[in-house]
């Protein structure tokens, strides 16, 4: 819900404790983002932040970073609901079936912060070094650099649809071998296999 104990949007339930990335989300939303554009120091490793692990005997500055980027990674493809798998992962089919993308039924005000809090992590990736391993379809990573997206980007996300856009598509295609052959209606399939209608009685 809003208040952050549970989630709705896809009946998954979790609790700010058991998740890194939620307790670095609360502890977090009120700061200007611009405290985490840290410069970096002389002789220290280069930190948008410190990480402490309570009761663990962690010395340094490094190892708890690199630690809470990959853990969270783990998170976001394991538990949290704002990245699922596409489809071609979820068939266990083709050559990038490992890929997720964003969950488009995620879509509450607080999903939607945790969304923008995500962007700053990946900012905070870059500026300092660390990895935030997530294996997102090119789709996704072509929409946050502003690159066009391609059939080939179609492929690696749905080689389903990839086939069915390349099959109607064909230039020797005829009208007769349409009608007979493709029985298709102005739907589309959300990322969280919800069909939405693209015109009124699209079904």
């Amino acid at each position: 819900d809003d208040n952050g104990n549970a989630n709705n949007d896809n009946q998954v339930e979790y609790k700010i404790e058991d998740s890194m990335f939620l307790q670095a989300y609360e502890q977090s939303k009120a700061v200007d983002v611009a405290f985490f554009r840290s410069k970096k120091m002389p002789g220290d490793p280069h930190v948008g932040f410190k990480v402490e692990f309570k009761n663990e005997l962690v010395q340094g500055l490094g190892g708890p970073y690199r630690q809470f980027f990959s853990d969270i990674s783990t998170e976001l493809t394991s538990f949290l609901p704002l990245l699922i798998p596409t489809s071609n992962n979820i068939a266990d089919k083709g050559e990038f079936k490992d890929r997720f993308t964003l969950s488009s039924s995620y879509n509450s005000s607080t999903a939607l912060n945790h969304f923008e809090f995500l962007g700053v992590l990946m900012g905070i990736c870059i500026r300092t070094g660390v990895h935030l391993t997530l294996d997102l379809a090119s789709i996704i990573w072509k929409k946050i650099i502003d690159e066009p997206i391609g059939i080939e980007d179609v492929y690696q996300y749905d080689e389903g649809l990839y086939n069915m856009i390349t099959a109607i598509t064909d230039k020797d295609l005829t009208v007769d071998a349409f009608n007979n052959n493709f029985n298709y209606t102005f739907t589309c399939e959300l990322t969280d296999r919800t069909i939405k209608e693209l015109l009124p009685d699209g079904n």
